[in-house]
């Protein structure tokens, strides 16, 4: 079925890179482990965080690999700030569940992570590249 150009069933064939559920249990843990608030700041930013890594143009994956997905996941969950507080952690918790879940895993302790989580969150000029880079060379 096609509605304006969109094909409600052509994500079913992308195996989803984490779930909203799993993403709020890493949150959780993260907030319980470091501390602050819990919860959800904007539900939208979030679906649009967890939907990015799926989106297409004329027909072809605009990010096509496991690392572009997890960058561009990681992007916007640390810059558009949909969690309440911990966006920085939950991102580095859910890249290392995924990478986990691909047989794979951050060399990395977040303490070790969190100047370059913290520069894209102020950067204006973030790219999806240089993010893959820093995930091909940590991983």
């Amino acid at each position: 079925m096609r509605i304006k150009g969109f094909n409600l069933f052509e994500r079913i064939k992308h195996p989803e890179i984490i779930s909203r559920i799993k993403l709020l249990q890493l949150h959780d843990r993260s907030i319980h482990k470091y501390g602050g608030r819990y919860g959800i700041r904007d539900h939208s930013l979030l679906d649009s965080a967890l939907s990015r890594p799926y989106m297409s143009a004329f027909g072809e994956d605009i990010y096509p690999d496991w690392y572009s997905k997890i960058a561009a996941f990681i992007e916007s969950i640390i810059t558009n700030h949909p969690l309440a507080d911990g966006n920085k952690r939950t991102a580095y918790e859910c890249t290392n569940w995924i990478l986990k879940e691909q047989g794979k895993k951050l060399k990395l302790s977040y303490d070790e992570a969190r100047p370059f989580l913290a520069d894209l969150a102020t950067r204006q000029d973030v790219e999806i590249k240089d993010i893959v880079k820093w995930l091909k060379q940590n991983s």
